[in-house]
């Protein structure tokens, strides 16, 4: 009995060692890894969304319109998914366990398990976009485009869906383009017209951790402090060849664009004001604190600088000076489609 006695003693000694020299520090690379699945994810789908603002359908406006004002919504359709990363287990995480802390974002909700489910085979980036065009002299046309996501929008969200925790989110996108006719619409032929254009594009989105429950680990429960903060930003230049052709109040379209994109994701966790803070207590009590994190915030940047080839195409349903138009186009390097449909005064 005295060596059971000791023998299990020995077994609390050691076991009491490993927990007082245990290492979070792999928590600051574990969130560094979450913010580039996260960016590989969305990166090709914002992207793509970046370079939308085209002209109208009709490659050349009327003879008897002078301008145009637009307003269209859609999404690109990521059928890549997002949180493709979240799995009950995932060897690429040291400590953190991704799929638990998604979990106890949507806690609480009955559609959590769906929701998860669902955005990881299908997640729609929305495309909104206004835009006012007007002729310029020797067949030239020209258009600005604009869209903001404030911030508003995304709390109404959460008021409305269960499903979607408090979270901060803004997006900002301005454009311009310009257009040469080269071709009329006439009987027989087409219209046709080169343009060029550039665009910004930026996207901020934010969840704040503090005040969230503890997270189960191998070694304790994770407890988390600090803001988780993503930010896009995009600048496009491209150039566009479009055709169409009336036939009566229908005119069909195609056109590619070929665009060259600087594209900047950055991520990280705590701000200057609310710093991260993690820390595995044994005890569950905050105050202990057995193994804190002592590391540097977790941040990271991911970048993609290359040549997009876009092709689109649509229809506008014109009744004298107002259009309705359906527009679609496909990124060949990524293969994720985009539809809008909106109207146009002209």
């Amino acid at each position: 009995m005295k060596r059971i006695g000791i023998l299990f003693l020995l077994v609390a000694v050691l076991s009491g060692a490993a927990f007082a020299q245990a290492d979070i520090s792999g928590i600051g690379t574990d969130f560094e890894n979450l913010i580039e699945q996260l960016g590989e994810d969305m990166l090709p789908n914002l992207e793509q969304s970046a370079i939308w603002g085209q002209f109208p359908g009709q490659a050349a406006l009327p003879d008897d319109s002078r301008f145009f004002f637009t307003m269209s919504a859609g999404a690109v359709l990521g059928f890549n998914g997002l949180l493709s990363f979240v799995e009950p287990t995932n060897a690429a995480f040291e400590i953190l366990n991704v799929y638990e802390l998604v979990q106890e974002i949507v806690a609480g909700s009955e559609q959590a398990d769906d929701l998860i489910t669902f955005i990881q085979g299908f997640f729609p980036y929305p495309v909104a976009r206004s835009a006012l065009g007007f002729r310029l002299p020797a067949g030239f046309e020209a258009m600005v485009d604009f869209a903001i996501f404030p911030q508003f929008l995304a709390n109404t969200a959460t008021n409305l869906i269960d499903a979607v925790p408090p979270f901060e989110m803004n997006t900002l996108h301005v454009g311009t383009r310009v257009r040469k006719v080269l071709l009329q619409d006439a009987p027989g032929v087409p219209a046709v017209s080169v343009g060029a254009g550039y665009s910004y594009t930026g996207f901020n989105l934010a969840y704040d951790f503090t005040g969230m429950q503890g997270i189960s680990t191998a070694i304790g429960e994770l407890n988390l402090a600090g803001e988780l903060y993503l930010r896009n930003r995009i600048n496009s230049f491209g150039l566009d060849l479009q055709v169409s052709k009336q036939l009566g109040f229908f005119v069909p379209f195609v056109g590619i664009s070929p665009y060259y994109q600087l594209a900047a994701f950055s991520g990280g966790v705590g701000t200057t004001t609310n710093e991260f803070d993690a820390y595995v207590d044994f005890s569950e009590t905050a105050e202990e604190r057995d193994i804190p994190y002592d590391g540097d915030p977790p941040a990271t940047t991911l970048s993609d600088n290359d040549l997009s080839f876009v092709v689109f195409g649509g229809f506008d349903l014109v009744f004298g000076n107002l259009a309705l138009q359906v527009h679609s186009s496909y990124s060949v390097g990524e293969g994720w489609p985009a539809v809008t449909i909106g109207t146009r005064w002209q």
